[in-house]
């Protein structure tokens, strides 16, 4: 009798306590927003190791980006690899993407989830964006190839449709989350991320977490951020390569005009920081030093042609080192295993492309005017003692006949005219003889 009333009470016990441990359960979510690089993979490699080490029942990484380095996408792919708990990439909040390289990271992921109006695919690799033609500069063949069989790798080990991961490579398809939904490329659409657990009731990892495939459990639990520091916050805006490049030019133009304005120190100042800002947002990007250089040949053929006055010559170099430059700033390169070193969205390469022309076309006004404001100074003829008095207007101090007393300036001097003048007429300055000076009257209209 007391076995079977023990029995009885684990019974009624074990659904309670189930419910209390449900309770005490969390999740974490991270976000991601941006362009991957470096710093992405720093944020979310620390999320990976700290969900796991607090025990967090699955790690939510909040992704928005446009694709970023291929480098830090693959270790970002193997991190998620290595984690004990279910890591899902939840492509939010409406309006996200999650193209190129966001892509691959979604299909590494133990489940994808989107949230309503976003978009995933567009990871075709491409060289850059050619505005002359309005078209984008597509990779050779291989590297298209080499990133189908990774995408192809990763749908097949978690089930997924390779064919249509596949197109996401060779066609640049892009889905919407019904899209995604019905070709098996997403598992949930959810509004939130408390809807996101809901939806997740039940369902099974689309690849092994720990050697293991798990069922997910977790729509009572707690939903806890990993806030990012002050610090990530700041570098993940300055890393945006549109940001970084604008900075550096604000950085150059900076010490320029704080050299020419001398005692003002705050165009110095200024100038020092933005380009100190450049420079550690370019070590997380990574850049080409080359085109950097172009860019600040570009900046000194401009300030040439300020102090030799080649009558364009040296505008027209600084113009094509500064677009040349900037082209080879962030330039595509690649590895021996076919990797290419960014692989972003043909909009991020459009928009960059844009901001490069304005900033281009804005810093050739710019000295143009400068140029021309130099010029008209040189052409002004130097006027100084008498030679500043030619063309002086006054009023005659008294009557002449021939010479007699002229106001001029708020000073008298003697002058001589060929016609007769009345005190209070207007006379202009059109000579001088010794100290007299040569005038005649201003006729009225």
């Amino acid at each position: 009798m007391r076995v079977r009333l023990f029995l009885l009470l684990i019974l009624i016990l074990l659904p309670m306590i189930s419910l209390l441990r449900a309770e005490k359960g969390f999740v974490y979510t991270v976000e991601v927003k941006g362009e991957i690089n470096t710093s992405t993979e720093g944020t979310i490699a620390e999320a990976v190791d700290r969900a796991n080490k607090d025990g967090a029942a699955a790690l939510i990484i909040l992704l928005d980006t446009p694709g970023g380095a291929g480098d830090a996408m693959m270790r970002i792919i193997q991190k998620i690899n290595t984690s004990f708990i279910p890591v899902i990439i939840y492509v939010y909040p409406k309006g996200a993407i999650s193209a190129s390289a966001g892509t691959f990271i979604a299909l590494g992921a133990h489940l994808i989830a989107m949230s309503p109006s976003t978009s995933i695919g567009a990871a075709q690799p491409v060289l850059g964006y050619n505005p002359a033609t309005g078209q984008i500069v597509e990779a050779p063949e291989k590297y298209k190839k080499y990133y189908a069989a990774v995408m192809r790798s990763l749908a097949e080990e978690r089930g997924r449709n390779p064919e249509i991961a596949e197109q996401f490579v060779t066609e640049n398809l892009s889905l919407t989350p019904q899209e995604a939904l019905e070709k098996g490329m997403t598992d949930i659409i959810a509004e939130n991320v408390p809807d996101l657990l809901i939806k997740t009731e039940g369902m099974k990892t689309k690849s092994r977490v720990g050697g293991e495939i798990l069922e997910l459990h977790l729509k009572n639990l707690e939903i806890r951020t990993i806030d990012i520091s002050l610090v990530d916050e700041f570098i993940s805006v300055i890393t945006n390569p549109q940001i970084a490049y604008i900075l550096m030019i604000i950085g150059i133009y900076g010490l320029i005009f704080g050299f020419m304005t001398p005692g003002f120190y705050f165009p110095e100042i200024l100038g020092a920081i933005c380009l100190i800002l450049a420079f550690v947002a370019f070590n997380y990007i990574g850049v080409q030093w080359g085109g950097l250089v172009l860019i600040v040949l570009g900046i000194v053929f401009f300030i040439l042609e300020v102090k030799a006055h080649s009558f364009g010559a040296f505008t027209v170099a600084g113009i094509v080192s500064f677009i040349i430059g900037a082209i080879f700033l962030f330039r595509v390169t690649s590895t021996d295993e076919g990797q290419l070193s960014r692989l972003v969205s043909e909009d991020w390469w459009k928009g960059f492309t844009w901001t490069m022309i304005i900033v281009t076309v804005f810093t050739a006004l710019l000295f143009v005017a400068v140029v021309y404001a130099v010029y008209k100074v040189l052409k002004t003829r130097p006027k100084t003692g008498w030679e500043e008095m030619i063309g002086a207007e006054g009023v005659a101090a008294e009557d002449l006949e021939e010479e007699g007393q002229i106001k001029v300036h708020g000073e008298r001097w003697k002058a001589r005219t060929k016609e007769k003048l009345l005190k209070g007429d207007k006379v202009r300055v059109v000579g001088k003889q010794g100290l007299v000076l040569i005038v005649e009257r201003i006729k009225e209209e």
